[in-house]
């Protein structure tokens, strides 16, 4: 029997980009899942929803389901200047930020990072290696991502990787984060726009009329926003056919 690898993507968007499109089913909680076959390996997926509670319980939720390693594939927001958008950053650790600092929730410095690393190197897609860390709240203006750069040193933040490593961690399971750079570090995104998208990922369209017809210059950053996710989205695509996915099965032999 092939093993079963769970991976935890947050938005539909994301899900839509690795997993092509297909049925999903509900799993409850809001949660829901897909099964599909990758190169020799059984991929469980569940698509959660923002934030560190809903990537939570889809890793538990996977780890239930007898996984025997867990991933979590996605984008993120830029804090280095290393890194642009459309970089994919590998996690060789997983922080966690908190109201008195931050937490390290996973660093192992994995052979299956080296693997993918390199492979994706060798392809010619830009990749780093380094810390993505975990933020509670969005990280949406500059001077905030400046000060949680200066803090962690992480190169990508997001709300998702901690809580599924720490499911990982608990379950002693392999695992595996990877993050696509949507905004840059000298991107603010308006809180407004963030609003706009439910926790579930879903566009809010009475939302976002209301909010450009009070603030109609929000047009342009909305513009930025799409052309950053769009470019996010096809170089997350792009790694996971050339190398995630291919190499699957390694994170559960090292």
């Amino acid at each position: 029997m092939n093993p079963v690898i769970g991976l935890v993507a947050t938005l539909p968007a994301e899900a839509r980009a690795l997993l092509g499109r297909g049925a999903w089913h509900g799993a409850g909680r809001g949660l829901l899942w897909r099964r599909s076959h990758e190169e020799g390996v059984s991929l469980l997926t569940v698509r959660s929803g923002m934030g560190m509670i809903n990537a939570f319980t889809a890793a538990r939720w996977l780890v239930a389901r007898g996984v025997s390693g867990l991933a979590s594939i996605g984008i993120a927001g830029g804090l280095s200047p290393l890194v642009n958008s459309g970089d994919m950053v590998l996690a060789d650790k997983v922080l966690e930020e908190s109201a008195d600092g931050c937490n390290r929730i996973w660093g192992e410095g994995s052979e299956f990072v080296r693997l993918v690393c390199a492979g994706l190197l060798k392809n010619g897609l830009p990749v780093h290696r380094g810390a993505i860390v975990t933020s509670q709240d969005p990280v949406l203006t500059v001077q905030r991502k400046r000060e949680l750069f200066a803090k962690t040193r992480a190169l990508v933040v997001d709300m998702e990787s901690a809580a599924v490593a720490t499911a990982a961690r608990e379950s002693g399971l392999p695992f595996f984060a990877s993050r696509t750079v949507c905004d840059t570090m000298n991107r603010t995104i308006p809180p407004e726009l963030f609003k706009c998208i439910n926790r579930r990922g879903r566009v809010r369209p009475l939302y976002l009329f209301l909010a450009l017809g009070r603030r109609p210059s929000l047009i342009f950053a909305l513009l930025d926003a799409h052309r950053d996710f769009s470019l996010a989205l096809a170089s997350l695509g792009q790694a996971w056919r050339a190398q995630i996915k291919i190499n699957l099965p390694a994170l559960i032999a090292f």
